[in-house]
């Protein structure tokens, strides 16, 4: 969640984040890929309430204007007002792996199950699988195996009540098989950059141009182990992060691995 409002305040070792710490921030942790990683708690000052989590940024003025991403934590900012906010930065990193690591050992089980943390699920979940740090499991399929169950029951303890918004059921392509395969389509694109121009591809095109030297431009491709009966485990569908590994993603093909999102709506 991006703020726009000039009272709400960011802090770094208790002091204020102006534009001239901000850019001090960047350049002393920015790394040679132009990224910041840095983790961070926000506090409701009404309540005290807070929610702690990571973030990544090209921008020194997100440093000042960041506010967390939580629905519960952006909810009660709109209800409280987001002046009645504040942010802390707790540490930065030289890579998402570290961050992810560091976001951890906070957002960890009993951290989520504390009436005062607007946290629903443990944080770092997007874990490496065994194998190679190219490939990143589904990070929502680790959060349900690593305590997301457990949003239902937070948000309950803040008072919401499980149902559909009436936008969403005016919306028929949540409600019908047809609809969700069409919009899965349509929102997965797969870009690469052949001979300096960059092409959206077909998934079956995708390999002969890696093969001939293209490398992707998008940020990460779904890929799934054919299963006939489109019930998959886990370990069977992963993103991976395309600028990573290419090589990686030709042997992912070359062994039986298919680009695309599996779906169950599939004929």
């Amino acid at each position: 969640m991006s703020n726009n409002n000039n009272t709400y305040k960011t802090f770094f070792k208790g002091q204020e984040i102006d534009k001239e710490l901000s850019k001090w921030l960047f350049i002393s942790n920015v790394n040679e890929n132009g990224k910041c990683y840095f983790t961070y708690t926000v506090i409701n000052k009404l309540s005290g309430f807070q929610y702690s989590g990571k973030k990544q940024t090209e921008y020194p003025s997100t440093f000042r204007k960041y506010s967390g991403s939580g629905s519960i934590v952006n909810y009660f900012q709109r209800q409280d007002g987001l002046q009645n906010f504040e942010m802390h930065i707790t540490g930065f990193y030289d890579s998402s792996v570290a961050a992810r690591l560091a976001e951890a050992t906070v957002v960890n089980d009993w951290y989520i199950h504390r009436k005062d943390v607007y946290n629903i699920a443990p944080g770092g979940n997007e874990k490496p699988a065994s194998d190679t740090d190219a490939i990143y499991h589904c990070p929502k399929t680790l959060k349900q195996f690593n305590g997301y169950k457990t949003q239902e029951e937070k948000f309950k303890s803040f008072g919401f009540v499980r149902g559909i918004s009436p936008k969403s059921l005016a919306n028929n392509t949540l409600w019908s098989a047809a609809g969700r395969l069409a919009t899965s389509i349509r929102t997965r694109k797969i870009k690469l950059i052949h001979e300096g121009q960059e092409l959206t591809v077909k998934n079956e095109d995708v390999k002969s141009l890696l093969t001939d030297g293209a490398v992707f431009s998008s940020t990460r491709v779904w890929m799934h182990y054919p299963n006939p009966e489109k019930h998959y485990k886990r370990g069977e569908t992963v993103t991976q992060p395309l600028t990573n590994n290419p090589q990686r993603i030709l042997k992912m093909l070359t062994s039986g691995w298919e680009i695309g999102v599996p779906s169950k709506f599939a004929a």
